[in-house]
């Protein structure tokens, strides 16, 4: 292949031109006040309505297939990163509604980009034909990259294909989200929420009101309990400069895996304390995690 770099001023972009009307043929005096207008038509010709509103089926239709796959990638690229938004969430200073605004306003962006674009995608290839057509540019290109005019038949079945061929990949990273599994120790949680299955169900610092749901908590080991004891320890102090007391101690011999889930407190319940709390698990006389939470007073 040619190495030979092409400038586009080598084409007269004109409605004058036989070559640039042989390869635009439709809306030809459109483009040709774009090119006059802007001094680099080539990067930037305007803003098209089309390529905004129906942008990969315009772009099927003058013939730009390498743009419309590409458009398809940019939306698969926007549901990537929704899965991983969450993350970014979580780890980050990065807003919860974030997530819900990114997914709102992404397939804008996309439109907005080609909108922008569009005419100046379509300036190169106007430039592209131009210059092998008349023999400036000499390497070989697939007749399917070098067409000519427009088509609505290439609008219409170019994106149905496309589509067809990413629906698999859109349909599987959209019912995937990225969620780490929880690392072993133990983990608070009420009945007003569901049971932790990953790192982004745990809300930290753990923190409960008074009178609003049961306090459970979810013990994830490194290792199944197997045929050891199961013992639950529950300390409880009123306040931070308080010595901490043992308000429940609970042991059990019929668990084995590595997970156990168990209700821990009815904050429901008038007689639960207002304070702080401190969880601790063995397995026989080996402590293998410990957590802290508060039970605040109701908010009248």
């Amino acid at each position: 292949m040619s190495s030979q770099k092409i400038h586009p001023s080598s084409i007269h972009l004109s409605s004058q031109n036989p070559t640039v009307q042989l390869i635009v043929e439709e809306n030809l005096s459109y483009y040709s006040n774009k090119w006059e207008k802007h001094p680099n038509p080539s990067t930037y010709s305007g803003w098209n309505w089309a390529a905004f509103f129906f942008t990969p089926a315009w772009l099927a239709y003058r013939h730009m297939y390498t743009w419309t796959f590409l458009f398809f990638l940019l939306y698969l690229l926007g549901i990537i990163i929704v899965a991983f938004l969450p993350a970014l969430v979580h780890f980050t200073i990065l807003p919860e509604p974030a997530v819900g605004i990114w997914k709102l306003t992404y397939p804008f962006l996309i439109n907005v980009f080609f909108g922008l674009k569009g005419n100046a995608f379509y300036t190169k290839r106007v430039i592209m034909i131009a210059q092998q057509k008349k023999g400036i540019d000499t390497r070989p290109t697939a007749p399917l990259f070098n067409k000519t005019g427009r088509s609505w038949i290439s609008a219409i079945v170019s994106p149905a294909v496309i589509w067809i061929l990413l629906i698999f990949p859109y349909q599987s990273v959209e019912a995937w989200t990225f969620h780490p599994s929880l690392p072993p120790g133990v983990y608070i949680f009420s009945d007003s929420e569901p049971t932790p299955q990953g790192i982004f169900d745990v809300k930290q610092p753990f923190v409960f009101e008074k009178y609003d749901a049961r306090i459970n908590f979810l013990y994830y080991g490194d290792e199944p309990v197997g045929d050891r004891s199961f013992n639950v320890k529950l300390y409880y102090k009123e306040d931070e400069n308080d010595e901490w007391m043992i308000e429940r101690e609970r042991s059990y011999r019929f668990f084995s895996s590595d997970r156990v889930a168990l209700d821990l407190i009815d904050a429901e319940d008038p007689a639960a304390k207002v304070g702080e709390y401190r969880l601790e698990i063995y397995l026989d006389d080996q402590l293998k995690s410990t957590e802290e939470f508060i039970i605040v007073p109701p908010n009248m």
